[in-house]
């Protein structure tokens, strides 16, 4: 029997997405501090934050910590976003991998400098 694909929305942008494409804040429920669970499975209540950082400023705004029921931990958003950046990381690295023959932008061509005309190879692929 296959797996089903769990889904969970995100409280900022309120898309539903695969759980593990989301990052979770959980209250526990014993010392009712708000933390940020990695591993997706700490008990106490929890929700869910997409991976951008537009979602995270949204939570912010909206108070999802506070929300649960709890006081934030210290370091709860900067450890989020530390998470994100490091997520977003290892898709580009991934996506890099994964097609190792595109080329990327140069500064000098967006810029429009001296090199632009020899940079026309703008993210195409080799032959």
């Amino acid at each position: 029997m296959a797996k089903r694909d769990v889904l969970r929305m995100c409280v900022a942008c309120r898309s539903m997405r695969d759980k593990r494409d989301l990052l979770r804040i959980v209250r526990d429920s014993k010392t009712g501090e708000v933390d940020f669970d990695v591993s997706g499975r700490r008990a106490g209540r929890g929700a869910y934050v997409c991976c951008q950082m537009d979602c995270l400023e949204q939570a912010k705004r909206r108070r999802v910590a506070e929300n649960l029921g709890g006081t934030p931990s210290e370091g709860l958003y900067e450890r989020l976003e530390l998470a994100i950046e490091e997520r977003l990381a290892a898709e580009r690295l991934a996506e890099r991998r994964a097609n190792p023959r595109i080329h990327r932008i140069s500064l000098a061509s967006i810029k429009g400098g001296a090199e632009a005309n020899d940079e026309q190879t703008l993210r195409r692929k080799e032959d």
